[in-house]
């Protein structure tokens, strides 16, 4: 077919202007493909390593050994080998790292050159890249968006300590139906918090509150105006080990603390006054006790921090009945070899996929193809506005108009016995 015949990195800025590496593809036969790499912001103690530089320079978050890395170690063992051989490449990278974590060559490193071989091969034999990822499947779909409206969490200045106030599009036939009616919704509660809140169109929200329920109001009362109460749920990432005391095994919520004890009916009183279908990191990632309390009949329970997109982990959560659904998410494992057997088990244990793109995202679009491939109920690309969301969204209408793949909207409504 066709080999590789350089693989180069150079650093480039994220959408948050901070650092992170392309990874650049040329073939013998002069085809090229590039791709970036997402990084998060908070990270759980499960991810890989992402190899950053340390020291002053941008606080200690610079790139330049990871593309060290990837000129001066991993191409050297790639080269002259077959574009389309994804497993050989992954499996080389994996042994030339030869840890658990990927503290050798770093997850970052590993990821970009995985994804970039993807692509590139991908344009070398001319096919879509969800085509290329999964080829065995027959019957491919688009994925619900998770739209973030409201942020809270360590990372913003508002007193709201859980992280994203999802709405979720269910109730449409198509993805273009859905998107547009999240555009709908997002302008009404633009128009809803400008009243009160000092905040500007063309990003998530961040508004002045306190409480959970101030925010979850606000939501319904948008959805309520825009006229899409029966197809609409909301989704909350809790992002809980962010407010958990492991000294005083406590969570802090709404300004106050609260027990470990009392945080499932805090949940559970939530689900019951509200229209939730989407519930993630709801407790720390070392407290399975009472992931196992929640009820997962109606409901999506979904391991992040808990599982960082790792197999084994999901493997765990499984079979101690903590979870139904899991975020995947590519830069915590490391290669594409290894996402798609996560996704795998995922799609034979009946598990749900939630796609997702990190805090320090890039123009890159990798996620909309790879969430088509690994049969994704959802995506979580942020809101309607901004990049990457846009792209992965025109994208997906790009698919949907070309292929009339279905929407995954009416599979949820069925699935969780939505009305």
């Amino acid at each position: 077919m066709d080999k590789i015949k350089k693989i180069s990195a150079r650093e480039i800025l994220s959408l948050m202007a901070m650092p992170t590496i392309e990874v650049k593809i040329e073939t013998e036969k002069g085809i090229t493909g590039r791709a970036a790499v997402d990084i998060g912001t908070s990270t759980g103690k499960y991810e890989v390593l992402t190899m950053l530089d340390g020291g002053d320079r941008l606080f200690g978050q610079g790139n330049i050994k990871a593309v060290q890395i990837i000129n001066e170690k991993i191409a050297p063992e790639l080269t002259g080998l077959e574009l389309t051989e994804q497993k050989a490449i992954d499996k080389i990278m994996l042994e030339l790292d030869g840890t658990p974590n990927k503290e050798n060559l770093g997850g970052n490193s590993m990821l970009g050159v995985s994804m970039a071989v993807a692509k590139t091969a991908a344009k070398t034999l001319k096919i879509p890249l969800y085509q290329y990822l999964s080829p065995n499947n027959k019957e491919f779909s688009i994925p619900v968006p998770v739209l973030v409206m409201i942020h809270g969490g360590i990372g913003f200045v508002n007193h709201l300590e859980l992280e994203d106030f999802c709405v979720i599009p269910t109730g449409f036939e198509s993805f273009s139906e859905a998107i547009e009616s999240g555009i709908e919704v997002y302008y009404k509660l633009y128009d809803l918090l400008k009243e009160k809140h000092l905040v500007v169109p063309g990003i998530t929200f961040v508004p002045q509150m306190s409480k959970t329920r101030e925010a979850l109001d606000y939501l319904m009362k948008a959805i309520k105006l825009c006229g899409f109460e029966k197809n609409y749920r909301l989704g909350l990432d809790a992002a809980a080990s962010e407010c958990f005391n492991s000294k005083r095994n406590t969570y802090h919520i709404d300004q106050k603390e609260i027990s470990k004890k009392e945080i499932v009916d805090f949940y559970k009183d939530m689900i019951r006054d509200y229209p939730f279908i989407y519930l993630e990191d709801p407790f720390d990632e070392e407290d399975t006790e009472n992931y196992q309390k929640m009820p997962h009949g109606n409901v999506q329970i979904v391991g992040d921090d808990l599982i960082a997109s790792n197999k084994k982990r999901l493997e765990m959560s499984y079979d101690k009945k903590l979870i139904n659904s899991i975020l995947l998410k590519p830069n915590q494992i490391g290669t594409i070899t290894e996402l798609m057997k996560v996704a795998e088990y995922a799609n034979l244990q009946d598990i749900d996929i939630i796609s997702s793109i990190r805090s320090k995202s890039t123009n890159e679009l990798f996620l909309a193809d790879f969430s088509i491939a690994v049969n994704a109920t959802q995506i979580k690309a942020g809101c309607v506005t901004g990049y990457p969301a846009t792209g992965i969204y025109n994208r997906f209408l790009e698919i949907e108009n070309n292929e009339k793949y279905k929407y995954k909207g009416p599979f949820l409504q069925k699935k969780y016995l939505l009305s």
